[in-house]
């Protein structure tokens, strides 16, 4: 994991804030900015850098959300925290919301694509297991040979 400064927490936060996607993100990403906040800047800077962190939260938070709402895939790689948190909402939306939950075995190395529907899936890697609802996303994967579901 490349090293995070203080410019490239604010960096990511205006990506963020210019799309409505969930960006990934490095899995240990808030543990290394809560060190540079703590070790790594100056006294004066602290403040600043904690509110484009707290800000940064805050907005993925609000997409987690919707993913969970919609039934969506986090990105991967993603931190841990917000993974814990899609699955609490996820738990709390609960499988009734949508469809039944199928997992599915991806076959091959997957880059990001739209589907006819207009929702984008991936990118996934071989033997990457994924889980989903709904039911044109399953059904697009399984026609188009890009997974098959496991149970």
């Amino acid at each position: 994991m490349a090293e995070e400064s203080l410019e490239s927490i604010f960096s990511r936060l205006n990506a963020e804030k210019k799309t409505g996607e969930l960006l990934q993100l490095p899995a240990g990403f808030y543990k290394q900015c809560g060190i540079i906040i703590l070790e790594k800047i100056k006294e004066e800077q602290k403040n600043n850098a904690q509110r484009m962190l707290d800000a940064l939260v805050a907005k993925r938070a609000q997409k987690i959300l919707v993913y969970a709402a919609y039934g969506r895939q986090l990105p991967q790689p993603i931190p841990t925290e917000d993974e814990d948190l899609y699955k609490r909402a996820r738990e709390l939306v609960g499988p009734k919301a949508h469809g039944k939950i199928k997992k599915i075995r991806i076959i091959a190395e997957v880059p990001e694509l739209l589907t006819p529907g207009g929702r984008r899936l991936g990118p996934y890697s071989k033997n990457q297991i994924i889980e989903t609802d709904n039911t044109e996303d399953l059904a697009y994967m399984l026609n188009n040979k890009i997974g098959e579901t496991i149970n």
